[in-house]
């Protein structure tokens, strides 16, 4: 029963904490340096990203580098343009969004909605990867943060779950006798119990 409680109340804060946070969305393309930091959250369309050609054959790339985290979520990094000549990285996650960027043409295609939550680098951006793209300018990278994918649905989604949990915490709790039955337990706990030395042939009580 304690148990459901507090998952169900760790679950109704982090969702209640989320949506809060991602009241207020930046513009992903108006997106400037000076408005990052931890916890910001930021939507808007993705209709080009910077790579190159994979060396021999004429396929266009723009993943730099790939991270898996410790529990298994993969994350495909892509760089994009923001705000006024700069550049930064998003964490793809989702299969529906690493799809709908690969099918791009050189880097270059449709309106792609994209929700992401402003966090620092997991790992090390791959320098030796943008040095190796013609034209790009590494100091127009904003290299301090870079935007991981989110579901800013998934936030209500928390809630409801932390609901259900205390939902079922207040169940069961009332199901095994509420208030009263957890008194009497209280009570038994401390209700004296009788000792009797078998050498000295005396009994004795003492409390649990």
């Amino acid at each position: 029963m304690g148990v459901f409680f507090i998952v169900g109340f760790l679950f109704l804060l982090n969702g209640i904490h989320s949506t809060y946070k991602c009241n207020h969305v930046l513009n992903l393309k108006e997106l400037e340096a000076h408005e990052l930091k931890e916890g910001v959250c930021v939507s808007g369309n993705i209709d080009s990203y910077i790579g190159k050609h994979l060396s021999g054959n004429n396929k266009f790339f723009g993943v730099g580098q790939s991270h898996l985290t410790l529990f298994g979520q993969s994350y495909d990094f892509y760089t994009i343009p923001v705000g006024k000549n700069s550049y930064i990285c998003i964490l793809a996650s989702s299969k529906s969004l690493k799809e709908q960027l690969e099918a791009f043409e050189e880097g270059h295609g449709e309106n792609v909605y994209f929700e992401g939550e402003v966090i620092k680098p997991l790992v090390e951006l791959n320098w030796r990867w943008y040095d190796s793209i013609e034209g790009f300018r590494t100091e127009a990278l904003i290299d301090s943060f870079v935007i991981k994918e989110t579901n800013f649905k998934r936030n209500k989604d928390i809630i409801y779950i932390g609901v259900l949990f205390i939902a079922m915490a207040v169940l069961r709790f009332l199901s095994a006798g509420g208030i009263k039955s957890f008194v009497m337990e209280e009570t038994m706990d401390k209700k004296p119990v009788c000792n009797y030395d078998t050498e000295t042939g005396k009994s004795g009580r003492r409390r649990k």
